[in-house]
């Protein structure tokens, strides 16, 4: 063969493989490859039969070879070519090599190809490619297909792991998700405990064993608490609790561990004595009964922290290494479950403090939109409406307004917890005094907690308590049998009685369990803004007060009117007429009305017709027909300004029966009830109010015991003015019959009234002359000692001019100076002594003669104190067994001020004069209980700026209540007589306001009083 032909068929066999494993640029395969070519590729449908099946093959390798990086090396193995040159065996060895992204990948391949030489051209006629096996020497491929199947083995199990391990992320991702979304659909913390619950159930299904609970820790470090949101898997039970911590070393251990980091993972368990003590504390504290624990020796925990709480799971037997990497999975989903809480506990509180603005808001627009201080009632009902909307509904709902000055707290109750009436009023001091009574030393404990500023108070009564709180209610609230019975079963042991506090009272709730701390906080601001309502009701409460006073002194004022312009004796009937009228007009109810006039011997009475109109009667009735009464008879007697007598239809008939058999008709009313009406209507109520000569007063029909106290408040006003209009029918009725009797009665007047003026003069003096011997004895011990001094001082300076003749006679000249000098200070002290003499016999004649009413500047500390000094001695010169403290505390800052001394000393002679008498009488007169009682007289000055002050403060008795205004009334007196002019006090009270100045006094009964004198600096 020629060079040329076997340089062409190594070129033509070179191009077949680099078209077919390289280039793959099949369309060149068309001049080197016959049309009819029959091969074989390394794969089962590489079965080609012709040029068009090569080329397609060719194009299916160029496209699988797009990410391919192909390396190609062949090792001829055989070349043998026929004696005629004209075919070609070729068989070679090829190693392919494919780089991809991820890695190489290579093989090897046997190659033979047969060739014809036509046409002058080489060309391909066939071809076979191959893989060879790995083994040698096996003939029938044994151990190859022992490979293979090891391979596909191995392959099998590789890929079930895998199936399996691909599988539990699926399951565990699927639980996770489950997890996730019942956090995500999370509406109210509570929703924890579904999540609790899911948790449990996917760890089963996981095939985690022995799960005791599931649980949700948050930590509530104010309260020293947990809130515990559990799953009980054993008993597929769902359990909430609220849990203190520090009480248990068990759960105290797992807070900690929970609070030293926000991401961490701990185990432990409670064994033995520990779990012994855990189980006894979960039973106390009435937790989730969970027998199971009883009979075990350990019990695992397993947490994990996110600081303010974390994921738990308690299991009654310790866990595989597995299951535990399961349960530490779910903490993601914890995290999200949790910040899902905090989002709803945001919006939720954002939501709660909405809706508590909103009802807030409501209350103080109703309390701004009342009309009448009765409304307040309604405020009230809507306060507790709007408590019930908070999911707060107490067994017991009222709000107290405490007076303290008088005594006494208002009391609202809701209508639909009410007992009784919604609205009263009491004592504070009864209240206070029952219940101590029966809870003593409950009020103390409550008192202090409302002055310490605690914003409320809560008491919990349980067992005798509780009853014992009851019986001071029933007491209280006069509660009839029925009613405390009910009582009783409304309130089952223990109740809590939580109170509210607000400036002036607190909003009360009863309940049977305690509320929470952010529940009261809530109620406590509903407190305030009833507070604000109750300011409103007071402010409601005086413009009605006023306006009502309006209304009726423009009533009063009309009758006063009418009064005025009487002309007749006989037009008093007429103003009884207009004063039922007036008094109907009011808003009261008001049937027959009258006036009747008090004889010795007889009644004179006028009365109204029914319809208030006219006079409908005038009569005469014997005095005994109300002494039979012994109640009217009683009040006719007394003092009392008002009367309601209510009669049964019995006694009613009785009394009316009597009128008309006893009475002397001057005119009769035909419409009158008939005895029958008065049976019919159940009796009748006679309402009466005094005036100076009888009675005014109306009827109302049936027994009413307690009629409107304003309607009775009323008649007495209008009683005062019909007293006016009794006077002006007097006065007509005999103007012209005493007019020469009045003219006589006024010169009489005018002369008594000039003797009573002398022998007040003569009593002002002799008031005078008696304070001055009163300063007598005091004045002789005050001069008594500068004349001791001054005595004392003169014996000693005899004696010392006698020692100094002596030295001078010796010469001793030293001596005589100094004996000098001794007898110059006597001598000071001589001429100091005699001054304090001289000034306090000036002061006598000052206070003895009368004021020559000029004012000079005065040291008001140095009166007091000369004039308190004087009063003591005196009084202890008269009386030798009388003893008494008396103390100054004089402002230093006072300014001399200008008074006529003279008179603002006899003030404070009188009111210390007085001060150290009541403190002797007190003392004469000590009970047992008083045996260290010491007198005490007690005289304070202050500068007030533009004013002084002068208190003359003693610890005697004090003065009653009743006689308090009328102390400084001329010849007013409650010494003995003989022992006072009654001039002292209200000289004092002249002779003070003369200076511009007020005299008070302060006193308390079994205390003591105190005088305060105040004057003008200026």
């Amino acid at each position: 063969m020629t060079d040329e032909k076997r340089n062409l068929l190594e070129s033509v066999h070179s191009e077949f493989f680099n078209i077919m494993l390289n280039d793959f640029a099949h369309e060149r395969l068309n001049d080197i490859v016959i049309d009819d070519v029959m091969g074989y590729g390394t794969t089962i449908d590489e079965k080609i039969f012709d040029l068009a099946g090569l080329q397609k093959l060719a194009m299916l390798q160029k496209e699988q070879a797009k990410d391919l990086e192909i390396h190609i090396s062949s090792n001829p193995v055989h070349r043998k070519i026929t004696d005629d040159g004209n075919v070609a065996i070729y068989v070679d060895e090829v190693l392919i090599s494919m780089v991809i992204a991820d890695g190489k990948n290579e093989f090897n391949a046997r190659v033979s190809t047969i060739l014809e030489f036509q046409d002058g051209k080489w060309k391909i006629i066939h071809w076979h490619g191959s893989k060879p096996v790995e083994s040698e020497g096996d003939t029938w491929h044994k151990e190859e297909w022992k490979q293979k199947n090891e391979a596909l083995q191995k392959l099998v199990d590789e890929k079930t792991a895998d199936l399996e391990n691909k599988n539990y992320e699926l399951e565990m991702e699927a639980a996770l998700e489950r997890v996730r979304a019942v956090a995500m659909s999370m509406h109210k913390p509570d929703d924890l405990l579904d999540v609790c619950c899911v948790i449990s159930e996917q760890l089963v299904k996981l095939n985690v064993s022995n799960i005791r609970n599931v649980q949700l820790a948050i930590i509530n470090k104010q309260n020293k608490t947990y809130s515990n949101y559990q799953f009980f898997t054993t008993y597929s039970k769902k359990v909430f609790e609220e849990t203190g911590y520090e009480n248990n070393p068990a759960s105290l251990a797992m807070v900690k561990e929970m609070q030293k980091s926000a991401n961490s993972f701990f185990i432990g368990s409670i064994k033995d004595e520990d779990l012994e003590k855990f189980t006894a504390w979960r039973k106390e504290h009435g937790q989730f009964p969970d027998p199971i624990i009883d009979d075990l020796t350990e019990l695992f925990y397993y947490f994990y922290s996110i600081g303010e709480g974390g994921l738990g799971l308690t299991t009654y037997k310790a866990i595989s290494d597995h299951e535990l990497e399961i349960f530490k999975r779910f903490h993601q989903v914890f995290k999200l479950a949790y910040r899902r809480f905090l989002d709803i506990q945001q919006a939720e509180a954002q939501a709660k403090e909405a809706r508590i603005e909103a009802a807030l808001e409501r209350i103080r627009s109703r309390a701004l939109a009342m009309n009448k201080s009765t409304e307040v009632g309604d405020v009230s009902d809507l306060l507790f409406s709007e408590l019930e909307k908070m999911d707060i509904n107490p067994t017991g709902f009222s709000i107290m307004v405490f007076d303290r000055e008088q005594d006494k707290y208002e009391l609202w109750r809701a209508k639909e917890v009410a007992h009784q009436g919604v609205y009263e009023t009491f004592s504070i001091r009864a209240m206070y005094d029952k219940l101590d009574k029966y809870i003593p030393g409950f009020t103390e404990e409550l008192e202090s907690k409302w002055n310490s500023g605690a914003p409320f108070f809560i008491a919990e009564l349980s067992g005798q308590k509780r009853i014992a709180f009851l019986e001071a209610n029933r007491e209280m609230g006069n509660y009839t049998k029925d009613q405390f019975e009910k009582v009783v079963r409304i309130y089952p042991d223990p109740i809590y009685w939580h109170l509210m506090f607000f400036k002036h009272g607190w909003l009360g709730l009863i309940q049977n369990e305690q509320l929470p701390t952010d529940n009261l906080m809530v109620i406590h601001r509903f407190a305030d803004v009833f507070e604000f309502a109750h300011t409103r009701f007071l402010d409601l409460q005086k413009v009605e007060a006023q306006a009502r006073e309006v209304q009726i002194e423009l009533s009063l004022e009309r009758i006063r009117s009418h009064v005025t312009a009487m002309q007749e004796s006989s037009e008093l009937l007429d103003i009884v007429v207009i004063m039922r009228n007036e008094f109907v007009t009011l808003g009261h109810e008001a049937h027959y009305f009258w006036h009747m006039r008090w004889l010795p011997e007889k009644y004179e009475k006028a009365m109204t017709s029914g319809d208030g109109t006219r006079i409908g009667m005038v009569m005469t009735l014997p005095r005994h027909i109300h002494g039979e009464i012994q109640t009217v008879a009683n009040w006719e007697k007394s003092d009392k300004p008002t009367f309601v007598l209510a009669m049964d239809a019995e006694n009613a008939v009785d009394y009316v029966h009597k009128m008309i058999t006893l009475g002397d008709f001057e005119i009769v009313d035909h419409n009158a009830p008939t005895l029958d009406d008065i049976r019919h209507i159940g009796g009748l109520t006679f309402v009466m109010a005094r005036t100076t000569h009888g009675e005014i007063g109306y009827s109302l029909p049936g027994a009413v015991p307690n009629p409107p106290k304003a309607a009775v408040g009323e008649l007495a006003r209008f009683a005062g003015v019909f007293d006016l209009a009794y006077k002006r029918f007097e006065d007509l009725k005999t103007a012209e019959k005493d007019l020469i009797e009045i003219k006589a009665a006024r010169q009489n007047a005018e002369e008594a009234l000039l003797e009573l003026k002398a022998t007040q003069s003569q009593l002002i003096q002799s008031e005078k002359m008696a304070s001055l011997g009163e300063l007598t004895a005091g004045i002789a011990h005050e001069i008594q000692n500068p004349l001791n001094f001054v005595n004392n001082f003169a014996e000693v300076n005899v004696e010392l001019i006698a020692e100094l003749k002596e030295e001078l006679e010796a010469g001793n000249l030293e001596e005589i100076k100094s004996i000098a000098d001794d007898i110059a200070i006597n001598e000071e002290k001589i001429l100091q002594h005699g001054k304090r003499a001289d000034s306090i016999v000036k002061g006598m004649l000052q206070h003895s003669r009368s004021s020559n009413g000029q004012k000079e500047l005065t040291d008001v500390n140095t009166l007091c104190d000369e004039y308190l000094r004087l009063s003591y001695h005196g009084l202890r010169a008269k009386d030798k067994s009388f003893n008494a403290d008396f103390k100054t505390e004089f402002d230093a800052s006072l300014p001399k001020i200008n008074i006529i001394p003279q008179d603002i000393g006899r003030v404070l002679l009188n009111l210390i004069n007085n001060a150290f008498y009541v403190v002797a009488e007190r003392q004469k007169n000590l009970s047992g209980i008083e045996e260290t009682y010491k007198p005490s007289v007690t005289i304070t000055t202050k500068n007030l700026g533009e004013s002084i002050e002068i208190s003359v403060k003693d610890n005697g008795n004090g003065i009653p209540e009743e006689i308090k205004n009328k102390i400084f009334q001329p010849f007013f007196t409650t010494k003995p007589t003989g022992e006072g002019t009654g001039l002292g006090l209200s000289l004092s009270y002249d002779i003070v306001k003369a200076h511009g100045g007020e005299l008070k006094v302060e006193s308390l009964q079994g205390v003591g009083s105190e005088f305060i004198i105040r004057l003008k600096t200026l």
